[in-house]
């Protein structure tokens, strides 16, 4: 997990999060204090985690709370960071099956499997690249078809991001156009040739400009305009997938987004049996806090529960486990495929 920071946008399109820090003596002195965990410890356990299997960064280790008391020696060599996870799906799975990424990694293409398949997807107006593309979107190979197709095609409001990315970056919610000009979220303006200028010159690879979603409405109330997506992640054992935690994931309030390394951004866990929101975890390190009620519309988020300072950090136990069993499920099952699947799923009325 990077550095959380709040959702700026540099010319047209978003900007990506920073990158790792290392931890501050706040952190390091506060982990010490609430935990009894010596510095020392601390920077032993991270060099060890870091330069092993788990390949697990300081920040991993301090977001994942892999320092708390709570979690053994043991339980503590559970924990994979996301180089670790990587590393370990190349090696348990067949050479073959690991090209799959490179569809999902494909907007474009994907959309067009989930349609095949007759599943619901965004409808993708245009595509914005320099070169050749399959499908049946729009091509906009140029600046001045961008411009076109802004001005007299386009039917708003539009959700622009690069055909192969994620964190959000270098996304764009564009709500309206007035004249010449383009009214992306938060009010923001900018003309119409800035944005085609940026998107051709950052993303000259694919730019898919599709018809943005507005959430369901009782999520909407709320949370906001944003989409939360929910998250569910799912392992499979050989023999079949089954789903492993799901949570929801609440925009920051003022985003347009809902990734979790945006300030303020929130996540509920949501219970697989019923589908309730059993809490609303907000933050990482020290900040971390469990929420009753979302901070901007005040309506409680179901089944959540307020909590704050240390127990704040021990309460996050369960949300914690749920995130840690995510990652190192391959290491107990005889994993062939795919062991872990990350699916976004909004239930509105996305098509």
């Amino acid at each position: 997990m990077t550095d959380m920071q709040t959702q700026v946008a540099s010319g047209s399109l978003l900007n990506g999060p920073a990158g790792a820090k290392k931890p501050s003596e706040s952190t390091i002195a506060q982990v010490a204090k609430d935990f009894g965990v010596h510095p020392l410890r601390q920077m032993l356990d991270i060099l060890a985690m870091r330069i092993g299997r788990q390949k697990l960064g300081s920040e991993e280790y301090y977001n994942l709370l892999v320092f708390d008391p709570i979690h053994d020696k043991a339980a503590r060599k559970t924990f994979l960071g996301q180089s670790g996870m990587n590393a370990f799906n190349d090696r348990i799975n067949a050479a073959e099956t690991m090209e799959t990424k490179n569809i999902l990694g494909n907007k474009l293409i994907f959309g067009h499997h989930l349609e095949a398949a007759g599943l619901p997807t965004t409808c993708t107006q245009a595509i914005a690249i320099s070169g050749n593309t399959s499908g049946h979107a729009l091509v906009l190979s140029s600046a001045t078809d961008i411009i076109t197709f802004l001005r007299e095609r386009a039917q708003y409001p539009l959700f622009g991001k690069p055909d192969h990315g994620s964190l959000s970056v270098g996304s764009a919610l564009i709500e309206r156009r007035e004249g010449d000009n383009l009214i992306l979220a938060g009010n923001k303006t900018v003309s119409i040739e800035k944005f085609a200028s940026d998107v051709l010159r950052v993303y000259p690879e694919g730019y898919l400009l599709q018809t943005a979603l507005r959430p369901h409405k009782d999520m909407q109330r709320i949370s906001g305009n944003a989409v939360g997506c929910v998250r569910l992640v799912s392992g499979h054992d050989g023999t079949e997938a089954s789903p492993i935690y799901a949570v929801w994931k609440i925009p920051e309030p003022g985003a347009f987004s809902d990734n979790f390394w945006q300030k303020g951004s929130m996540l509920g866990l949501i219970n697989l049996t019923d589908g309730i929101v059993e809490n609303c975890h907000r933050g990482t390190d020290p900040s971390a806090e469990m929420l009753q009620n979302h901070p901007v519309s005040g309506l409680p988020v179901p089944g959540s529960k307020s909590l704050t300072g240390r127990t704040s950090w021990r309460s996050r136990k369960q949300h914690t486990s749920c995130f840690r069993i995510s990652q190192c499920a391959a290491l107990t099952s005889p994993l062939r495929t795919t062991d872990l699947s990350s699916w976004n799923a909004t239930t509105d009325q996305a098509t």
